[in-house]
């Protein structure tokens, strides 16, 4: 049971119309969404979430060579958000910088799993020639 509305001829109408569309006074203007910043947040969760998986001897090559790619463009996209926050004063700092975090932590966590898997090789074989 809708009610017809109003004519717009009809100040009521006009003025519950721009009451609508009006932000109250001292109301603070809807935060620009830093794009970027929710970008670098979410590789950064995805490398992450496979580059854990480096240390299991055979999938860890594949999840190395799949968690360093997202990785990678969490740590760039992480700078660029949070250059950009600098610019959208402070509008998504955190996810940036988690993102940053995340990707760093990330391709960290690949390299020394690489490291550890070649000296564990270079180990085995020294110790097979005994």
């Amino acid at each position: 049971m809708s009610a017809n509305p109003p004519h717009p001829d009809e100040p009521a109408a006009a003025a519950a119309a721009d009451a609508v569309q009006a932000p109250a006074a001292g109301a603070e203007p809807a935060a620009v969404p830093n794009g970027i910043a929710i970008a670098a947040l979410a590789l950064g969760v995805v490398g992450i979430a496979t580059g854990v998986w480096t240390v299991i001897p055979v999938l860890g090559v594949i999840a190395a060579l799949v968690g360093f790619v997202p990785g990678m463009l969490a740590i760039i996209l992480g700078a660029v958000g949070r250059h950009r926050a600098r610019q959208l004063d402070g509008a998504g700092r955190g996810p940036a910088t988690a993102g940053l975090v995340l990707g760093i932590v990330t391709l960290a966590v690949i390299v020394l799993t690489a490291l550890a898997w070649v000296l564990i090789a270079g180990a085995s074989a020294a110790l097979e020639r005994y």
